[in-house]
């Protein structure tokens, strides 16, 4: 990453707004040719302008105080009010993106506006003077005007200016004829005419704001009536409110002035003393990609810069001003809900989970990846698949925004809420999500382009199968269309490759091979424009890789199982998602909570006096197990407190059986006597507890049942996870 610092804090007024009439102002010392500031633009995606008047009396009084705190002439260049960090354009021009510091740039901006306007009034403020004396007075008048504007406005590139353009300014105009040099004044001075040939050195590239800000210019003018100065009041517009504060606050330091005129001179001076001060530490970067990794260190708080962000710029000059396959309003329409969206999903991954979807491996957010043009790194080359770089803008565009709305899918509701319903597609994901397996979510990301290709409905859209109840019954399943019926099955296989691959610790490696595998394939049948009557042909390419995947995991899969411990805060989590999805094994069963909270069925503090109860040496570890292990609402559980198994049973039977988990027969089956033997379904086939082994006869639990309910866990988990054919909840056959 490069990026450049100038050596010392530069104000506003040497850097930015300057005339140019000093020698080095305007230029950067820290870019080899000293190249000038020719113009800032404020790129789409920044947010308005939308400062309030508090936060800029608040620049102006603190700026008042420290000039007056120093001695004359020591304030330049030191009143340090924060960063501002450019982009260099590529064109080496003297334009600038600005990436960070819009809101304070702009004040000052509109600071010196005060000063041009407050001069062009002063100059018809012009009293009568001696002939020699007029001279002298309209020469710094029309000087002062000339200096601001030259600060505010830079030249309009294949624009002539007419040769006589800045006749006013000089020696020779003083001979004109006074009424004719009045008319030629105003015909000069006026901003219409200005605007026909200038333009400001701040640029909006977002056109609402572009035309409030040139409006403001436009209509903003200060007036006298009554002896009494305003400036023009317009409705609905920021730049034109703190404009008027700006004068008002000036306004009222001087309130005990003599004249206008008087009052006016000493506002233009004050503007200047404050554009000298008013200094920020300036940075310049060289590429998008640096502008956005210093954005994320210097900006720690709001709403982050993403690189999704700066593609709004470069998609907006492609789909709107090239392409006008959107109108101005149509795009800002759509990019609204992206970032409604994005921000609703409260994650940051888009730009990742974008980057994965396409198969690429980068850790870095690339904003060059996403403009086609090759990434150089140290050991490697990155370029995007030939399958996106020849993807229109406006593709890209929708595609973003479905990748968007995906993600508020999964990121607005947790996997154990109540409105995560079991046997829908959205579980599935927000369950990738609780047990952190990111490529799941991305390779669905990555069916966006599979459905685009088959001119299908992918599942978040409208008529999509997202929230359809049942997803994994055949019923269901027949009633989809070919792709989203695809979806269907890839997703239930996603699930069950990232929880043994999570619980087999392969994240690190085989996990993200194993998964950019299948992707991968998904893609190829993209790139090679096979159509819906092959997708089973595809499926069964991936469910080949589960397969593979399951017949080499499975025995450690079964082991690590065994091995969880409740004395691991991560293996607490394990345990709590294995068994938040057995609870919810069966057509139709929906056992669901918000933070379910894994407990000791058998308490870890050994009863007191009763010698039945097992005390073996390997007694704490048994308890930690996952053998002794049960999901219940944390209110439930200081309820039954430390109470022995026997006594806690009592209890629950009498007092909230039926409530969420409790009425399972996964819980029913700890009953001592219990006739539930694995013979009633949905748990037709579980290990038969031998309740004669796991209890005595007072209801006291030996060793056996920890081992007994641990084989009871582990058997059904592998028949619903290791299965390459069934869905995990349903037990459903695929349907492809």
């Amino acid at each position: 990453m490069k990026i450049n610092i100038e050596s010392t804090p530069r104000s506003i007024g040497d850097l930015f707004f300057n005339d140019g009439t000093t020698m080095g102002s305007g230029t950067f010392s820290c870019i080899g040719k000293s190249q000038r500031v020719n113009k800032i633009i404020i790129p789409l995606y920044q947010r308005q302008y939308d400062w309030e008047k508090e936060e800029l009396l608040r620049l102006l009084i603190n700026t008042n105080e420290y000039i007056l705190s120093q001695s004359p002439n020591t304030y330049e260049n030191s009143y340090f009010v924060g960063t501002v960090l450019l982009e260099k354009q590529p064109k080496n021009d003297g334009h600038f993106e600005l990436i960070d510091g819009q809101q304070r740039l702009t004040t000052a901006f509109l600071l010196n506006f005060v000063g041009y306007i407050s001069a062009i009034e002063r100059l018809s403020q012009m009293s009568s003077f001696t002939p020699r004396r007029y001279a002298a007075e309209l020469t710094n008048r029309l000087k002062k005007i000339k200096s601001y504007e030259d600060k505010l406005f830079c030249n309009k590139k294949n624009v002539n200016v007419p040769k006589d353009w800045d006749y006013i300014f000089t020696t020779e105009f003083l001979d004109e004829d006074d009424v004719e040099s009045t008319s030629r004044i105003k015909v000069r001075l006026s901003i219409d005419n200005v605007l026909q040939f200038r333009e400001p050195k701040i640029n909006h590239e977002n056109p609402d704001q572009h035309d409030l800000f040139i409006d403001t210019l436009r209509k903003t003018k200060i007036t006298s009536s009554n002896n009494q100065l305003s400036v023009t009041n317009i409705k609905e517009n920021e730049f034109n409110e703190r404009t008027n504060n700006i004068f008002d606050y000036f306004n009222d330091c001087h309130a005990n002035t003599a004249s206008n005129d008087s009052l006016l001179e000493k506002t233009i001076n004050d503007i200047d003393k404050f554009s000298a001060a008013i200094s920020f530490c300036v940075l310049v970067s060289d590429n998008p990609d640096d502008s956005f990794k210093l954005f994320e260190v210097l900006n720690s708080t709001g709403r982050l810069l993403t690189i999704i962000d700066k593609l709004k710029n470069h998609l907006y000059e492609r789909v709107v001003k090239k392409a006008k396959t959107l109108n101005n309003d149509q795009f800002n329409t759509k990019w609204n809900e992206i970032l409604e969206a994005q921000s609703n999903s409260g994650s940051s991954n888009i730009t990742i989970d974008l980057v994965r979807s396409e198969s690429a491996l980068i850790k870095e957010k690339f904003y060059e990846y996403f403009s086609n043009k090759k990434i150089h790194l140290p050991n490697k080359t990155i370029l995007r698949d030939v399958i996106f770089r020849e993807e229109n803008s406006l593709d890209f565009l929708n595609r973003i925004s479905t990748v968007a709305k995906t993600l508020e899918r999964i990121y607005s509701i947790d996997a154990y809420s109540k409105n995560n319903s079991p046997h829908t597609l959205g579980w599935y994901y927000r369950m990738m999500n609780k047990i952190n397996y990111d490529w799941g979510r991305q390779i669905l990301l990555g069916t966006v382009t599979l459905t685009h290709h088959l001119k299908a409905t992918f599942p978040v859209d409208t008529n999509g199968c997202w929230d359809t109840p049942s997803i994994d019954n055949h019923t269901t399943l027949r009633n989809l269309e070919t792709t989203q019926r695809f979806i269907v099955n890839l997703s239930d296989i996603l699930l069950k490759i990232g929880i043994i691959g999570i619980i087999n610790g392969l994240s690190s490696k085989k996990l993200p091979t194993v998964s950019q595998s299948i992707l991968q394939k998904i893609l190829d049948f993209v790139r090679y424009k096979k159509d819906a009557n092959q997708l089973q042909d595809l499926f069964l390419e991936i469910n080949a890789i589960l397969k593979l995947y399951i017949l080499a995991e499975k025995t450690a899969f079964e082991n690590n199982i065994r091995s969880l411990t409740y004395t691991k805060s991560t293996e607490k989590k394990y345990m709590t998602n294995l068994l938040y999805i057995l609870y919810n094994k069966g057509n139709g069963a929906s056992y669901t909570f918000e933070k379910p909270s894994l407990e000791h069925f058998e308490p870890k503090t050994l009863q007191n006096g009763n010698s039945s109860y097992y005390s073996g040496n390997d007694r704490e570890e048994l308890i930690n197990k996952m053998g002794n292990m049960i999901l219940m609402n944390q209110r439930h559980n200081s309820i039954l407190s430390n109470l022995p198994i026997n006594l806690k049973l009592q209890k629950i039977q009498s007092n909230f059986v039926n409530d969420t988990f409790f009425g399972t027969n996964l819980f029913r089956n700890l009953i001592p006597n219990s006739a539930i033997h694995g013979d009633i379904a949905p748990y037709t086939g579980f290990p038969i507890i031998d309740k004669s082994l796991a209890y005595g006869p007072n209801g006291e639990p030996h060793k056996d049942l920890f081992r007994l309910r641990m084989d009871f866990y582990v058997k059904n988990l592998i028949t619903m996870i290791c299965s390459d054919d069934q869905f995990i909840l349903s037990g459903e056959e695929y349907l492809v």
